[in-house]
């Protein structure tokens, strides 16, 4: 990093920030030393696969980090095609829900290729587990971990802009969890990006890092290092989408939010879209991992924002109201079932903020059904009654995580 000095330690100052030119070259690469392995798949039906792998340009203490590896799929169909990099959540071992989402946006006509993000999968170093390394309690490998992903991000664009197959004025990326995170940044660094979908993601990674649930044990840890979330923010900002917002003015954005996220909270999530200015935002009365759920209207909005924003649908986009539920699990109290642990779906919410909805569920005296409120994040009141044959109805509340 580089020593800005107004903070007292080693890092970027927002407050002594230079133009975009300066900070550019953090995530310049090579095009000339770019090799890529390319190996064809198995085909499936109306669609060909490839797995490509490319070293990456920016070092790391571990080799197996070093070899970047994606999987490519491409319609079947002649032409040319709208191409978008898929990025996976934190953690993830397989790309199992990018993989797919890639092969439905190919059977919709856009090229997807997904690409392991650093310290994940086959990145991940012996006697570590996927995503381990990638978030740890020092601030310069955190950027330096965002830099990379980056870096690799841009390099795999180069791959789908030299494809003869892709249309290279309609290139994308879409990202789930972190994955959205990286997609965000990358998208307003590369100028060659036409548009962005992040499911479950923000920017801002200080903010990231000092309110989300997930991470409070690296904030704690950072906190005895003697870092404030001022001095956290400051050092991290040119690895934030919003300190790079306008740099790529003819982006066009997608956030698809959770609710009830308490990995990515809904504040950050509000003030991305905020800072980004043209981001369009949509939410799921979900949490952030029952979004899975989701999964196939979450592809279906991915693929018509990506249609109009790529010129090949007629526009303009108007956000749509997604199919949402999200899993509760928590304490029953209920004056006709009596107290116990229980988890519930909420499957329909009938006010626009998600709060009143309808619920199924069971606990350890049966299976129930009722109409749930939220007083807050973690707690809810309803009127409902057990499945049970003459069971009569009554009022319950309910101490919850939503998942």
């Amino acid at each position: 990093l580089i020593a800005c000095g107004c903070l007292g330690g080693s890092g970027f100052c927002a407050c002594c920030a230079q133009p975009w030119k300066k900070w550019a070259a953090l995530y310049r690469y090579d095009p000339k030393a770019l090799h890529f392995a390319v190996t064809a798949l198995a085909p499936r039906k109306r669609i060909h696969a490839y797995k490509i792998t490319f070293t990456s340009q920016v070092p790391s203490p571990y080799p197996a980090n070093q070899t970047v590896t994606c999987f490519y799929y491409e319609p079947a169909a002649g032409g040319k095609f709208p191409a978008v990099v898929v990025l996976h959540g934190y953690g993830s071992r397989d790309a199992g829900r990018e993989r797919w989402l890639c092969r439905q946006l190919a059977l919709g006509g856009i090229a997807a290729m997904v690409m392991a993000l650093p310290y994940h999968m086959n990145r991940t170093p012996p006697g570590y587990e996927s995503g381990d390394l990638y978030i740890l309690p020092d601030v310069n490998h955190i950027f330096q971990t965002l830099r990379q992903g980056i870096v690799d991000v841009r390099c795999a664009l180069q791959w789908l802009q030299q494809r003869e197959r892709v249309d290279p004025q309609a290139l994308g990326l879409v990202g789930i969890s972190l994955g959205g995170t990286v997609a965000l940044l990358a998208g307003q660094v590369d100028e060659r990006v036409r548009a962005v979908v992040a499911v479950e993601a923000g920017s801002e990674p200080a903010r990231l890092l000092w309110t989300s649930q997930l991470l409070y044990s690296v904030k704690q840890a950072l906190k005895r290092q003697g870092f404030t979330y001022r001095r956290l923010s400051a050092q991290l900002a040119p690895a934030d989408a919003t300190f790079w917002a306008g740099h790529n003015p003819d982006l066009r954005i997608l956030i698809i939010a959770a609710r009830h996220d308490w990995v990515m909270p809904p504040p950050l999530v509000r003030e991305t879209a905020r800072a980004l200015g043209s981001a369009q935002l949509v939410w799921l009365n979900s949490g952030h991992f029952s979004s899975a759920l989701s999964s196939t209207a979450i592809k279906n909005e991915t693929r018509r924002f990506l249609l109009v924003a790529f010129g090949r649908l007629r526009g303009p986009y108007t956000p749509g109201r997604l199919w949402s539920a999200n899993v509760k699990l928590g304490i029953l109290d209920h004056e006709q079932l009596g107290i116990g642990p229980a988890v519930s779906v909420e499957l329909l919410p009938l006010t626009s903020d998600g709060r009143l909805g309808w619920e199924i569920g069971v606990s350890t005296q049966g299976a129930f059904t009722g109409l749930s409120y939220r007083l807050g994040s973690n707690f809810c009141v309803g009127w409902g009654r057990g499945l049970q044959a003459h069971a009569k109805p009554g009022v319950y509340g309910m101490a919850q995580v939503t998942f």
